[in-house]
């Protein structure tokens, strides 16, 4: 008879066992796990490293999961190894220590003025829950997120309705239909070619400088679409990137002794020979980019680099002219490569040189003069050639140090060029910064080198290489972090990424990283004691600039959290955070007090980059905090229609830091083009602070012109509505109208000064400066609001006019009634008490004065407060724009000057020589902002 006992127990050597227990009791017991673990189980589960971070570990959080640590549920081990026991209890003391240090300083009480309650900071927010928005044409959609420039355009009812205004009221010569990008548009309708053709010729006869009249040419061209996408090439060849494998001839490492090179390498020689300039040339480039380029953008060693160009670039006997490349034998791949990244950074050297005018050339470069960029242009094409360089490389497959190295200056030179103007905003810089990423990681970048052992072996890596791949750990973290911050999007997770790098939260972090750069720095035999310490202060000036780029990226994914929303209180701790930063590392050194021993051991140029490094540190953070500010300004404003009582503290209080924020931000742009940084930048660091200054021009711009709406608006209702005698409403009317007069000279200011140097420099800032022709115009004539209360039949606008307004703006324009309607409930400042709005006139002035903008001859305002306007009869009196100019200039007029204005003073002088406003053709913008870039306000305009 067949045993019913399992097969296990029944061939059991002591037989048969008792029945009585039960099948499950008598299975084979599981060895005992007697090595504790500390992650929590979801990880473990998953089998991912856990940071053990507590109650709750960084993964949990991010997805939301229920984080469970069961250490205490395990059995301990029966002979615990008593030094393990130790070592562990004293992580846990130094990990609670740190824990509650960290604590202690979020939780500090942050005091508001009059409202000193800790409740008044725990108030949780959802921003991106909130407000969804999804921009949409027939050929594209565009996530609109908190801290994405285009949130304040799309969510200000206040923008909205103006913008509405301008395309409802447009004339019909305006250039609105003829700025679209696409080409069906301006197909479909050939007379705005003829408007546009117009329009340039008499924009050309204002300017006949050779520089303005050329990127004129260009500019309307790009705008009708005169040469197509011939000048496109950039976004042709990042896609032929990608091309596919087969068809692809790949270079080959090792030839015959002969040098019987392939064709797709015979090909790649002879195209570097053909576009290289002279050696000489060459090396004067190399040498300006060693001192004032390399600096910032310090992604490749230099006596690696050195190394290898001695012995393939050489000048050709036969013609001074060309430059002789002999790759011998051995190692081609990697000789092709350094070519590569020399063509690139020739075109670096080139950006920046063109950047400065000639006429401090001389001057300020001892190695290119004015007649080499004359006679020996760097074009694009060195950088499409490098791009072709790594195709036939098999690049995605085979990634090394030099193609991160390559990629990244790629990046640089679309940043970075004038030409490429919007393409940090736009998708293809997206391409690339994640794609560097994956492939950084891909070659284990994102661990510290010493943590691998085959990079450690002198025999198998060159010690060099260690600090190499953390420098260029740093720049591609820095590099993501940025991109992320200015669209206000998360990419691929570099704060992640950096965890595997080093413990960014440890107070000693930079302390750990310089010493794992000195012990592999004293590895290096090669290596000059000078060169050491050279390196050593540009790898702790690269980890400052990452850490700070890494604490804006916590902010931008903090107004992202979805499911929880954040406080209030976690927003200002970030706030505080990062200004301390910037207080504690990126001060300025005035280069006009630098000792004769900087001098003579030439760190003129690297004191020259870290002021620039700390004015860009400023101008990004500014930025990033500004639309912070300016997003919670419009939550709590909306909140405020339904939740007054309760809502309008936070209303008033981030009110205030909206305008003190836009208002540094100002005095970024300001002080840099007034000359209050020529003893700080040097002018060879143009081509990054330009580069700066435009990406936070159309926030400067528009962070102004709301506020400013606002105080108007305000303004306005008050002298319509308010009955006369009130003494404290009239109080707020004159703060109120103050305040509105000093911020509009901030918004002149910045407009003229971008228009004598943007204008035709990049060709965003050629789109939004059209668009602010309009605006001054408005804002100068005292009727910035004017179209608002005009009534409009619809019949007499095009449908599709219609449905882009309220696609885009949300703004439902009704037959026969005034826009201004849309702004109902929205007039919260005079909620607001004389006490609240004299706190901010008053801050307004100190941040004035603080920021040190220098006081324009040009451009400036009567000192003092102004007198209330009129008041109005009817809100939709036809005659409101002429009572508006009249009340300024009676105002203006029966003021005396005032001691203090907050550094602001003198007369208004509006001629607007640049501008694209003329007596024929009036120009508007269907891009209305230049954030939008490539079409996302274009294609929804002309959405068929």
């Amino acid at each position: 008879m067949p045993s019913s006992l399992p097969y296990s127990q029944s061939m059991s050597p002591k037989g048969p066992q008792s029945p009585s227990k039960s099948i499950n009791d008598s299975q084979v017991t599981k060895k005992k796990r007697y090595r504790l673990s500390f992650v929590c189980q979801g990880c473990r589960r998953s089998k991912v490293k856990c940071d053990q971070e507590k109650p709750v570990c960084s993964r949990c959080s991010k997805h939301d999961l229920e984080c469970v640590y069961d250490v205490t549920k395990q059995h301990a081990p029966r002979n615990p190894n008593k030094a393990a026991t130790m070592a562990r209890l004293r992580r846990e003391v130094e990990y609670w220590k740190k824990k509650v240090a960290s604590l202690t300083e979020e939780n500090a009480p942050i005091s508001n003025g009059n409202n000193e309650n800790d409740k008044f900071w725990d108030l949780k927010v959802n921003l991106y829950k909130t407000y969804p928005r999804l921009i949409i044409s027939s050929v594209l959609k565009r996530e609109v997120t908190p801290l994405s420039e285009n949130y304040l355009i799309i969510h200000d009812r206040f923008l909205c309705t103006l913008a509405s205004s301008i395309f409802i009221n447009a004339p019909k010569n305006s250039l609105v239909s003829a700025l679209v990008t696409d080409v069906n548009v301006n197909k479909s309708h050939p007379h705005l070619r003829d408007v546009t053709l117009k329009m340039k010729e008499t924009l050309k006869n204002r300017h006949p400088d050779g520089y303005e009249r050329e990127r004129i040419d260009k500019f309307f061209d790009r705008i009708v679409q005169l040469r197509g996408f011939s000048e496109q090439a950039q976004y042709q060849h990042i896609m032929q990137m990608f091309a596919n494998s087969t068809s692809t001839e790949y270079l080959e490492d090792n030839c015959p002794g002969n040098n019987e090179y392939s064709n797709t390498l015979r090909e790649i020689i002879d195209h570097f020979q053909s576009i290289l300039p002279p050696y000489a040339v060459i090396m004067c480039h190399k040498q300006h980019f060693y001192e004032n380029v390399y600096p910032f953008l310090p992604f490749i060693d230099k006596e690696m680099f050195e190394e290898s160009l001695n012995v393939i670039l050489f000048p050709d006997q036969t013609d001074p002219s060309k430059i002789k490349l002999k790759l011998g034998n051995t190692r081609l791949r990697s000789k092709v490569e350094s070519i590569a990244i020399l063509s690139v950074i020739l075109k670096l050297s080139y950006i920046s040189l063109n950047s400065v005018t000639f006429g401090n050339m001389e001057v300020k470069n001892s190695y290119v003069t004015k007649a080499m960029l004359q006679d020996y242009p760097i074009s694009d094409e060195t950088v499409l050639v490098a791009q072709k360089c790594l195709v036939a490389e098999n690049w995605i497959v085979c990634v090394n140090e030099n193609t991160i190295s390559c990629l990244l200056y790629i990046w640089s030179f679309h940043v970075f060029a004038p030409e490429n103007g919007d393409f940090f905003l736009e998708c293809p810089s997206d391409i690339l910064s994640n794609l560097i990423i994956i492939l950084a990681t891909s070659i284990g970048l994102n661990k510290d080198p010493s943590v691998l052992p085959l990079l450690n072996n002198p025999d198998m890596s060159d010690p060099r290489l260690l600090n190499l791949r953390r420098m260029q750990w740093l720049g591609v973290v820095a590099m993501a972090s940025m991109e992320s911050n200015l669209k206000g999007r998360q990419l691929l997770s570099p704060t992640e990424l950096m965890n595997y790098f080093i413990d960014r939260n440890d107070p000693n972090a930079l302390e750990i990283y310089m010493k794992r750069i000195q012990k592999d720095f004293n590895k290096s035999v090669l290596s000059s004691l000078v060169t050491n310490r050279y390196m050593l202060q540009i790898h702790e000036l690269s980890f400052k600039r990452t850490q700070l780029a890494l604490l804006l990226a916590d902010l931008n994914r903090v107004t992202m959290s979805y499911k929880t929303g954040f406080s209030l209180r976690s927003v200002e701790n970030l706030r505080k955070k990062i200004n301390s930063v910037i207080d504690e590392d990126f001060d300025f050194i005035d280069l006009n007090e630098i000792t004769e021993i900087d001098k003579k051991n030439g760190n003129i140029s690297l004191l020259a980059t870290q002021n620039s490094i700390a004015f860009l540190s400023r101008v990004m953070s500014t930025l990033i905090l500004t639309r912070t500010s300016m997003a919670l300004l419009l939550h709590f404003e909306k909140r405020c229609i339904t939740e007054k009582d309760t809502m309008l503290p936070y209303f008033a209080h981030y009110f205030l830091q909206g305008c003190l924020d836009s208002i540094s931000l100002a005095s970024h742009f300001l002080n840099y083009y007034q000359g209050n940084m020529t003893s700080k930048i040097s002018p060879l660091m143009g081509y990054t602070v330009s580069k700066e200054l435009q990406l936070s021009l159309s926030s400067t711009l528009f962070n102004l012109l709301v506020i400013i709406m606002r105080l108007q608006f305000t303004e306005q209702m008050a002298n319509c509505y308010v009955p006369s005698g009130l003494t404290e409403d009239l109080q707020k009317i004159e703060i109120i109208t103050s305040l509105r007069m000093k911020l509009e000279l901030l918004l002149k200011n910045v407009y003229l000064l971008a228009s004598e140097h943007l204008r035709f420099v990049y060709f965003s800032v050629f789109k939004l400066l059209s668009l602010f022709d309009l605006v001054i115009q408005k804002v100068q004539n005292g009727d910035l609001l004017y179209d608002l209360f005009n009534k409009t039949p619809t019949t007499e606008i095009e449908p599709r006019v219609l449905l882009f307004l309220r696609a885009t703006f949300n703004i439902d324009v009704k037959d026969n009634e005034p826009l201004v309607h849309n702004l109902k409930d929205h007039y919260m400042l005079t909620s607001l008490s004389v006490e609240q709005l004299q706190h901010v006139l008053e801050e307004v002035i100190k941040t004035i004065r603080n920021t040190q903008i220098s006081t324009s001859t040009t451009m400036a305002e009567p000192e003092g407060t102004c007198t209330p306007m009129k008041n109005f009869d009817s809100i939709n009196s036809p005659t409101l724009g002429t009572y508006i100019r009249e009340a300024n200039n009676e105002s203006r007029n029966s003021l005396e000057p005032e001691a203090d204005s907050g550094g602001l003073s003198g007369e208004v002088n509006m001629d607007l020589p640049n501008t694209l406003i003329n007596d024929d053709v009036i120009m508007s913008i269907p891009e209305i902002f230049s954030s939008l870039g490539v079409s996302e306000f274009d294609l929804l305009f002309n959405n068929e």
